[in-house]
């Protein structure tokens, strides 16, 4: 076989197999570009999913720090309620305490709140007897742990001719924070 023939037929294979060697470079940067351009729109989608979700727990926190602050506002507000409660006098409690040892022979006229661990208590009383146990009735109360009272004095005792009552002062000395809320909010 003539040398012209067999270098033909060499460079035919090397040309057939090189256009086989390119085809294939081609078809695999062909695949290698399908997969980054599939890979860059998947991450895209992925990344746009994420910022979405990332803007709606922005959303959530800036609302949980909404509720927080009125949560402290209202906390705040609370404490100073419950302050104004504990400094509040209740004088409707020492009525009713009165009313729990006044013998029904014993009117009450006047009650003055001098200050805050005294009362001034006036009025009358059918007989002696009958004001002897509204001071009894005070006095043993303020033995009890729970009384509002401490002890109890007459400042004036004065017999009303032409009705025959007592007419009568007296004061009244109340434990510390008797007059004070027992409950807060």
């Amino acid at each position: 076989m003539p040398e012209n023939l067999v270098k033909r037929k060499e460079k035919s294979a090397i040309l057939a197999l090189s256009s086989k060697v390119l085809g294939v470079l081609v078809a695999v940067a062909l695949l290698f570009a399908l997969a980054s351009f599939y890979l860059y729109f998947k991450l895209n989608s992925s990344l746009a999913k994420l910022n979405l979700d990332l803007d709606q727990k922005k959303e959530s926190v800036k609302s949980l720090e909404k509720i927080e602050q009125q949560n402290n506002e209202l906390s705040f507000k609370l404490e100073i309620l419950n302050k104004i409660i504990a400094d509040q006098e209740y004088y409707s409690g020492f009525l009713e305490e009165v009313k729990k040892v006044l013998p029904p022979a014993v009117v009450i006229d006047d009650i003055n709140f001098t200050d805050n661990a005294s009362v001034t208590v006036s009025g009358t009383a059918l007989s002696y007897g009958s004001l002897a146990d509204f001071i009894e009735n005070v006095s043993s109360a303020s033995e009890d742990p729970n009384s509002i009272y401490k002890e109890i004095s007459l400042s004036e005792v004065t017999l009303k001719k032409e009705t025959r009552q007592i007419s009568f002062s007296s004061m009244i000395k109340l434990k510390d924070n008797a007059l004070k809320a027992k409950t807060k909010i």
